[in-house]
C-alpha cells in the first residue's frame, strides 16, 4: 500500500514589493493527491492563486480566487462542466510552488503555507 506524506512549503509576499512569492521544493517521485493552502490577511478584498510547475516548467496544478485568512484543501479536479475525479498528478523531481495575490500587498507581509500531499 502506498504511503501519503505531507510537505509544507512556506511562502511570504513582502510588503510593498510584489504580489508574487515562489519556492522550489524537492518531492519524492509519486502522485500529488491533495493540495492545501493557508493565507494570512490580504489587503482589502484581494484573493490569491496557487500554481505548481514541474521540473520541466509545465503547470501541473493551478487554482485561483482563494480567500484571505482561510484554509483550502483540494483533493479533486474537474474535467468538463460536471465531472470530478480524485486529484492524482504524476510528479518526479522538484516542483515550484507560486502564490500570486490579485494585487500588490501594501499593509504588511503576507504569510502563506502550501501543503502538498504526496502518494509515493
Amino acid at each position: 500500500m502506498a504511503k501519503v506524506q505531507s510537505i509544507a512549503i512556506p511562502l511570504t509576499i513582502v510588503d510593498e514589493s510584489t504580489a508574487i512569492a515562489s519556492a522550489t521544493q524537492e518531492i519524492p517521485a509519486g502522485f500529488i493527491v491533495g493540495v492545501a493552502s493557508t493565507a494570512g490577511a490580504l489587503d482589502g478584498s484581494d484573493t490569491y492563486t496557487v500554481k505548481i510547475t514541474d521540473v520541466n516548467n509545465v503547470t501541473i496544478y493551478e487554482v485561483g480566487s482563494l480567500a484571505e485568512s482561510s484554509t483550502t484543501l483540494d483533493i479533486s479536479q474537474a474535467f468538463g462542466a460536471t465531472e470530478e475525479t480524485p486529484l492524482r498528478i504524476p510528479c518526479v523531481g522538484p516542483v515550484t510552488v507560486t502564490v500570486t495575490a490579485s494585487a500588490e500587498q501594501n499593509n504588511a507581509d503576507v504569510e502563506f503555507t502550501v501543503y502538498l500531499y504526496i502518494e509515493a
